[in-house]
């Protein structure tokens, strides 16, 4: 069995390398703000990563314990809040299109 301290120490680890991937990903969906129009394969790049993850998340909800409101909120960011941000740049992109 694996000693308590290493195993907390191995799911601190995971937690804070996992936190700092969103935060990447949180920086790069920032980054597109300017140049919106023209990101919209980033955008579904992005959005497709977080709902990959919110669907994990929602997965692990469902076989095991209730979830606490902040994985609940980050549920409803992931699988709510991102595909929407997802359909507000494709309907920017769509009005800036010039008519043909």
């Amino acid at each position: 069995m694996l000693d308590p301290a290493i195993h907390a120490a191995t799911i601190d680890s995971h937690f804070r390398y996992l936190s700092g991937l969103l935060l990447g990903v949180g920086l790069l969906f920032w980054s597109t703000i300017p140049d919106i129009v023209r990101r919209g394969p980033t955008v579904r790049l992005l959005t497709f990563i977080v709902v990959a993850g919110g669907l994990a998340r929602a997965l692990g909800l469902a076989r095991h314990d209730p979830a606490s409101p902040s994985s609940l909120f980050a549920l409803g960011m992931e699988l709510g809040v991102t595909p929407l941000i997802c359909l507000w740049q494709a309907l920017i992109a769509a009005d800036h299109d010039p008519p043909r």
